[in-house]
């Protein structure tokens, strides 16, 4: 029962994305080992856009380490949990917290044991800097753990990169590379410490690779082609030669018949989202509030209109608007400029 309501919600989130995003770019899905248990290790920018991508991209069932304060008591802990999302506790949450990650990670390596996927964001939290921030040996703690109790296992750490060209925007586009896997045994230094240095710098390395890494703080990217940061290896490339696509930093406002149909037809989504925008503290909520309300607000506003049109038109007439305002929503993302 657990399994279809994982891929009821999975089929649903891509449902979503395919209206969200112009374009999502996957590449390397070829790394992925099919009977293996595997940690997928990635980068951070966008708050829980990240993991849904994930999960909707590649094949394998997968299990989410997420910060535990998001899991609030009631429905929403309920719902996280039924996700497959794992909660961690972090010192920043209190000391006697900490403790029940204990817990967690025994759970994690039983699902390793069976061969399952986990993923985790190693970098600690979210950020929009285009770059791979130091990450955390926690991840190291789980793969070695799961060794220890189970020495048969040959876990496989697969690296993702995720890169957005706008991440904060709606009708935008967004690419993800997995990598070669890093295979945990291939550590075997008997200094605990060494191998988790070792491994958490060779997953560090193998994300640069994937992910636009601008490592000078002071780098002026306001003019950069958003386009450049979809082809990660090209990007770092093209940064160190300096040969980067700059564009006038003009914004030019071009018509989009299907945008005015959208916006008029979506007026009651549309102005409660404006009223959300001003509760939303962190850049890298925008996304993620944009794609709650879109899966969620627009097809129930949409569904209220058809009916009562409907109710004075007939039901032809319900399901041809029905079916109008998704099509309008559909182009106008992927025309949208």
């Amino acid at each position: 029962m657990k399994s279809i309501w994982y891929l009821f919600l999975r089929t649903y989130a891509k449902l979503g994305f395919f209206f969200f995003y112009k374009k999502i770019i996957v590449k390397g899905t070829e790394n992925i080992p099919a009977n293996k248990p595997i940690m997928f290790v990635s980068n951070h920018p966008n708050a829980l856009i990240d993991p849904l991508l994930v999960a909707t991209t590649n094949h394998r069932t997968i299990y989410f380490f997420t910060r535990a304060a998001v899991f609030k008591p009631g429905l929403v802990e309920w719902f996280m949990r039924s996700a497959n999302m794992l909660p961690v506790y972090r010192i920043r949450d209190g000391i006697s917290t900490v403790k029940k990650n204990e817990a967690v990670f025994e759970y994690s390596f039983t699902l390793l044991k069976e061969k399952l996927a986990l993923l985790i964001f190693a970098e600690g939290s979210h950020s929009l800097e285009r770059r791979v921030r130091p990450l955390s040996k926690g991840f190291t703690r789980v793969v070695f753990g799961a060794l220890e109790e189970y020495p048969d296992l040959d876990i496989a750490i697969v690296p993702i990169g995720i890169n957005y060209n706008s991440p904060t925007q709606y009708g935008s586009k967004v690419s993800l590379l997995y990598s070669p896997p890093i295979y945990v045994n291939d550590f075997r230094s008997e200094d605990p410490n060494i191998r988790a240095i070792e491994l958490t710098k060779a997953t560090s390395d193998a994300l640069k690779k994937i992910v636009c890494h601008i490592e000078d703080p002071d780098f002026d990217a306001s003019s950069i082609d958003t386009e450049e940061y979809l082809d990660p290896v090209e990007f770092n490339q093209k940064l160190s030669s300096g040969n980067l696509k700059r564009v006038p930093n003009i914004k030019k406002r071009q018509f989009n018949f299907f945008g005015v149909l959208f916006k008029i037809n979506s007026f009651l989504p549309l102005l409660f989202w404006k009223k959300k925008e001003k509760e939303i503290e962190e850049a890298e909520f925008i996304a993620t509030y944009k794609y709650s309300i879109g899966i969620t607000a627009f097809p129930i506003v949409y569904l209220i209109q058809a009916l009562i049109l409907g109710a004075f038109f007939g039901k032809e007439i319900a399901l041809l608007y029905f079916i109008a305002s998704l099509l309008v929503a559909l182009i106008y993302v992927k025309t949208k400029h």
